[in-house]
């Protein structure tokens, strides 16, 4: 039996399962992801993201249709097995968006978030992000890429714990990194940026036009705005060797390089924009974890409990469960969920909101949760 139209929107209103979405990168990696997601076989190989919820298309040499976006899982008695939605379909379908994502609907055709479990066995391409003022006036879109990364797990590579760069060391000057550029130095390239080593529950915000790289054995999850715009600087690596396109978008290099940011560097980028907090820990509380100036494109809150809790909320929220099983109650609709599920909950519309009810399953010692969503 299929599902009608009226069948499918009330589904829509309850909590759902995301299903696994792994994309195609440059790099490798993803075997933590298998573990995380509690597959039999955990391996290493060009599929080393997981994009959660989404509804932005993957930009890859070679394009394969709809790569990118996102399925929901659908349960119902009235079907013999579990039903799948993209949520290329829902937008499609104004009754379906307006019923799944609200008045949220209006960014653009979007929901406004993209939600990423990301695993590299190396490190990643040197790269910038554009902001929406830049995305704006190149590529007639309503969103830029600002992200953030909530370290989840780590393991040594080639003997080396994991680590990140992040932004330039305060003596790096424009003339000196375009000069190293130029030349592809680029070992010198990345010792002009911040070495960060990183454990679970370390929290960096990613301004656009700051340069960075996620490094050997990072398993994190990452939060962004919608897109896949970047722009990257070193243009052989240890799985790549990237086309002009690759690197600069078919924009040319001088603009590229002018939208990097040479002033904010050092001490000051890392004192503003980094974090900690222990992610495995129960607080039996809702905890945010962006400060509150961050918080102009996404958020994300840091949900524990050993019995129950409640919050209302009145936008999507993407949840990831990192640790324990709970039971999600929507308006009297039930979702189980455990460690390693990604998950939906609709947004409501107008002036509405939604009541969401976390339960910790009877037996287990506590759930945590990452729940992001758009602002």
């Amino acid at each position: 039996m299929i599902l009608n139209k009226g069948e499918i929107i009330k589904q829509l209103n309850k909590p759902l399962l995301i299903k696994e979405n792994r994309v195609r990168r440059l790099y490798k990696g993803g075997a933590l992801i298998d573990r995380f997601r509690r597959h039999m076989v955990a391996k290493d190989d060009f599929l080393p993201e997981d994009w959660i919820g989404s509804t932005t298309l993957a930009i890859n040499r070679d394009p394969i249709p709809e790569e990118g976006i996102g399925k929901l899982i659908i349960k119902d008695p009235k079907i013999s097995s579990d039903m799948e939605i993209s949520f290329k379909k829902i937008l499609e379908i104004p009754e379906y968006a307006e019923t799944l994502f609200g008045d949220g609907i209006e960014r653009g055709k979007t929901p406004g978030i993209l939600v990423k479990l990301l695993d590299s066995i190396t490190r990643l391409p040197l790269q910038t992000h554009p902001n929406k003022k830049f995305t704006s006036k190149y590529f007639h879109d309503n969103h830029g890429k600002c992200e953030s990364w909530i370290v989840l797990e780590g393991r040594k590579i080639n003997n080396e714990d994991p680590y990140v760069l992040y932004g330039f060391k305060e003596h790096v000057t424009k003339e000196l990194f375009i000069k190293a550029y130029n030349e592809q130095k680029i070992k010198l390239m990345e010792s002009f940026m911040n070495k960060i080593y990183v454990k679970p529950g370390d929290i960096f915000y990613i301004e656009p036009n700051i340069i960075h790289a996620i490094g050997p054995g990072v398993f994190l999850l990452e939060i962004q705005e919608p897109t896949d715009y970047v722009f990257q600087f070193d243009k052989k690596g240890e799985y790549w060797e990237l086309n002009d396109y690759e690197v600069h978008m078919g924009l040319g290099e001088e603009v590229m390089l002018n939208t990097i940011e040479y002033e904010l560097k050092g001490s000051k980028l890392v004192n503003k924009n980094f974090s900690h907090i222990d992610i495995y820990k129960n607080y039996n509380d809702i905890i945010p974890l962006f400060k509150k100036e961050q918080n102009e494109y996404f958020g994300c809150d840091l949900i524990t409990s050993e019995k129950s809790i409640q919050r209302v909320h009145k936008e999507i929220r993407i949840g990831v469960v990192i640790e324990g099983s709970l039971n999600l109650n929507l308006n009297g609709s039930i979702l189980q969920v455990q460690k390693g599920d990604t998950y939906m909950l609709p947004a409501p519309s107008g002036t509405a909101f939604h009541i969401c009810n976390y339960n910790n399953i009877k037996g287990k010692d506590y759930f945590s949760i990452l729940e992001a969503f758009p602002i």
